[in-house]
C-alpha cells in the first residue's frame, strides 16, 4: 500500500562505522521503501575531497533529483572560520550543503563518536564520566546513537513536508549532543 508517506533514502558513507549504523536501521523502517547506496572504491584519497567535495556533489545531484531533505555529520565546532583545519573543513561542509537549499537540512555535530574502530574502547568508559566538566556540545556520543537521531530526525522532516507542515523557507537545524540525545535508547548501545 502507498501511502504518500514512504520515502527512498540515498546513503554517503555506508561504509563507515556511523554509516553502516545508518543503513540497518534504515532498511528495517517501514516508510523507507527504498536505500540507494552511494560508495566509493579507493579509500586512500585526499581528505578535502573526501570530507567536502564527495558529500557537496552527492547533495547537489540529489537536491537536483527532488530530494528534500538531508542530514549530514560534521564535527562539534564547525565553522569555516576556525583556526583548526579539520573545523574550518566541516564548517566549509556545512556553508556549501546550506546553500543547496534542501527543505530541511539537519546538521549533526558529534562530539566523540564511541563503538567506532577509530576511537579506543577506553574512551566508551572514561569520557562518560567526563561530562559534567565540559560542554554537552562536546559529550562523546554513541555511533548507534547518532545514526539514531539522524535517520528520526530526517524521518520526522520528510513526514512534516508530506502532510504540509513545514513547507514554506528552508529550514537547518543545527544537531548538537542536547538535540540529539531525545533519539537515544538506553542500554540498547550495541544494537542497531
Amino acid at each position: 500500500m502507498h501511502t504518500g508517506e514512504e520515502y527512498t533514502a540515498m546513503l554517503l558513507g555506508a561504509t563507515g562505522n556511523v554509516g553502516g549504523c545508518i543503513l540497518n536501521l534504515l532498511v528495517e523502517r517501514p516508510l523507507c521503501r527504498n536505500v540507494l547506496v552511494v560508495t566509493r572504491r579507493d579509500v586512500r584519497e585526499e581528505v578535502r575531497k573526501i570530507e567536502i567535495t564527495y558529500p557537496t556533489a552527492f547533495a547537489s545531484a540529489a537536491r537536483s533529483g527532488g530530494a528534500r531533505v538531508l542530514a549530514m555529520m560534521t564535527a562539534a565546532g564547525a565553522n569555516a572560520q576556525s583556526s583548526t583545519k579539520y573545523l574550518r573543513n566541516m564548517g566549509e561542509k556545512e556553508k556549501r550543503a546550506e546553500a543547496l537549499r534542501f527543505h530541511f537540512l539537519g546538521l549533526y555535530r558529534p562530539g566523540v563518536i564511541l563503538g567506532n574502530s577509530n576511537t579506543p574502547s577506553a574512551l566508551g568508559f572514561v569520557m562518560p564520566l567526563l561530562h559534567w566538566a565540559m560542554p554537552s556540545r562536546y559529550h562523546s556520543i554513541h555511533r548507534n546513537d547518532l545514526a539514531r537521531a539522524m535517520v528520526a530526525q530526517s524521518e520526522q522532516a520528510f513526514l512534516a513536508l508530506v502532510q504540509g507542515r513545514n513547507a514554506a523557507a528552508p529550514a537547518v537545524k543545527i544537531l548538537e549532543y542536547k538535540e540529539m540525545e531525545p533519539f537515544f535508547v538506553a542500554g540498547d548501545r550495541d544494537a542497531t
